[in-house]
């Protein structure tokens, strides 16, 4: 029986499970994972570095083989918890973390499929409070929903606990309020890791020219498009 004192996204958070794979984005041998290590992340393994909302902490364990080793991850899951892959990971709240750090103590903070769950208040606090934690030149890095992608509308309404999608020019007006230099957004293109990836990957590039040429057609513009169904941003303090 439910709750009926607990909110509609508690219950949902509670009952939370993901697939546990060596083929789901949850496994730390993940192509995309280990090509999101390798891109956007800094180069100095000293660097001190969060994932909030990490789930059973597949990227951390990626980033882990890379060599960095000041780690840290909180989801509030106990499933994702119980079955963690690092053991950097714990039980806990992401906002609950940022507010217990001091100004500048990190220099990365990467919220991973976390901030479309948020309502516009609760984003625009997690902003402020990762632009506080992070130091001078620090990042933080998003994977979200894409607003603008073809089939953005599966990321969207594929989750009840989503509250909101995004597109660059959104990130940017966030990157603005929340007090970030800049937002580089990046498309989630097919990450080549074998023949079959590659074939995917050319099927992509192929595919996306007409979405390009009907935007350009209507808008003049046809650079910098982001057409995949996430996202992944790049916030620089």
């Amino acid at each position: 029986m439910l709750n009926t004192s607990e909110s509609f996204r508690e219950i949902l958070y509670r009952r939370y499970r993901s697939e546990l794979g060596e083929n789901c984005v949850g496994s730390p041998d993940n192509p995309y994972l280990r090509r999101l290590a390798r891109t956007h992340f800094p180069t100095e393994r000293i660097s001190r570095i969060c994932d909030l909302g990490c789930g059973t902490g597949a990227l951390l364990r990626s980033l882990q083989d890379l060599g960095y080793r000041n780690l840290e991850g909180v989801d509030r899951s106990p499933f994702q918890v119980e079955h963690r892959l690092s053991g950097a990971v714990r039980l806990g709240d992401g906002l609950n973390c940022l507010e217990g750090k001091d100004p500048g103590s990190l220099e990365v903070i990467v919220t991973f499929d976390v901030i479309e769950h948020l309502t516009r208040s609760e984003l625009l606090e997690w902003a402020e409070s990762v632009s506080r934690v992070l130091a001078p030149g620090g990042r933080w890095i998003v994977h979200a929903p894409n607003a603008a992608g073809i089939f953005g509308g599966r990321i969207r309404y594929g989750d009840l606990t989503h509250e909101i999608c995004f597109t660059g020019q959104s990130l940017r007006q966030l990157a603005s309020v929340a007090g970030f230099k800049a937002v580089q957004v990046y498309e989630d293109k097919p990450t080549v890791h074998g023949v079959l990836s590659g074939v995917r990957r050319l099927v992509w590039e192929v595919g996306r020219l007409p979405f390009i040429l009907l935007l350009a057609s209507e808008t003049g513009e046809w650079r910098n498009c982001v057409l995949s169904q996430n996202l992944t941003a790049v916030f620089y303090k």
